[in-house]
């Protein structure tokens, strides 16, 4: 290096730290009436005083903070909701029979759609038996784990993260017999629904759950990237539910049914033959109004309704949470520079 180039350098150090002094000193304004002062004691005067002095870096942080939250809101997907209001299904069976009739069919265990069934369901929507209902829908697996997994060749494959941290990863979870290979399982599918789906519980009047099932309505709501999504991830979320309590109380008819054949084959008594023809008919009704099409525990009361404007993110509230935070922090760093050296008395 030049002698002409060695002598530059600490001209060019200079001037680059007096510019730094200069920008510090403009941000951070000293009053010269304070200069070299010290005090123990903190005044409300001194606090203000010093915000007030310091409000060209507080207003810095301000920008910083609320151009921050700018781009957390553009780099974060947008999460849509859809929502649909349902109650519990009557059983019309139910109100056909006499009063014999209900008798026998409660004492062969028939079971109406009420409002225990109802709760049954929306508790299902939160259980591993619904993950499971998922876990055969290859679709909605894409859908949900797309950037996660990849299904090629007849199985999962994982797209590991790439560079040292992959390879890392990978190792560490070898170790304990977890092989990343494996595919979505039914718990990050159970995560993933208790984010996803919601339930909202509504009354009319005084009615509270467990009441009259005319008078429970309860909105569920699924979020989703797409619109069209949440709708598909509600509808099949509440018919998957809906399905796993049919499907069980279909093998449960099954089973009275045939346990009534049985015992009509075995009865002489034209009375006892009566009745239990009675329930077996009311039993049969039953079935065949749980193989329709509809719904078994529910009715929809309005089909699902599409928020026009993503739920998420909010830039509104973006923008005010970082221009908060950038208030707050600019202040506290005035506040406490100048606690430090003694200038708040």
């Amino acid at each position: 290096m030049s002698a002409e180039h060695q002598d530059a350098i600490p001209y060019w150090r200079e001037r680059i730290s007096s510019f730094a002094r200069s920008v510090q000193n403009w941000l951070l304004p000293i009053p010269d009436s304070m200069s070299g002062c010290r005090t123990d004691d903190v005044s409300i005067a001194g606090v203000a005083g010093a915000v007030m002095r310091g409000w060209r870096f507080i207003l810095l942080c301000i920008l910083i903070c609320t151009i921050a939250s700018v781009m957390v809101s553009l780099n974060k997907p947008k999460m849509y909701s859809a929502s649909m209001r349902i109650t519990p299904r009557i059983d019309q069976t139910s109100q056909s029979g006499g009063a014999a009739t209900s008798v026998l069919g409660a004492l062969t265990g028939s079971q109406q759609a009420s409002s225990r069934t109802f709760t049954q369901m929306l508790n299902l929507l939160h259980s591993n038996r619904v993950a499971a209902f998922f876990l055969n829908d290859r679709g909605r697996i894409r859908h949900i784990f797309g950037p996660n997994w990849v299904y090629r060749d007849g199985r999962w494959i994982s797209l590991r993260s790439p560079g040292f941290s992959g390879r890392l990863k990978s190792s560490y979870l070898s170790i304990f017999g977890i092989s990343v290979d494996e595919g979505p399982s039914i718990p990050n599918i159970y995560r993933y629904l208790a984010g996803a789906v919601s339930t909202l519980q509504a009354s009319e009047g005084q009615s509270v759950l467990g009441a009259s099932s005319s008078s429970q309505i309860v909105t569920v709501s699924a979020v989703d990237n797409t619109p069209e999504g949440a709708t598909s991830l509600l509808i099949q979320a509440v018919k998957a539910a809906d399905t796993i309590l049919k499907e069980s109380e279909r093998q449960n008819l099954q089973r009275r049914i045939a346990y009534l054949s049985d015992r009509l084959a075995t009865v002489s008594i034209v009375e006892y033959r009566t009745s239990l023809v009675n329930v077996l008919s009311e039993q049969e009704r039953y079935a065949m109004m749980i193989d329709d099409a509809g719904y078994y525990s529910l009715f929809v009361l309005d089909d699902p309704v599409i928020d026009a404007v993503p739920i998420s993110p909010e830039p509104i509230l973006n923008l005010a949470i970082g221009a908060m935070l950038g208030l707050v922090l600019g202040s506290l760093f005035i506040l406490f520079r100048d606690g430090k050296s003694g200038r708040l008395g």
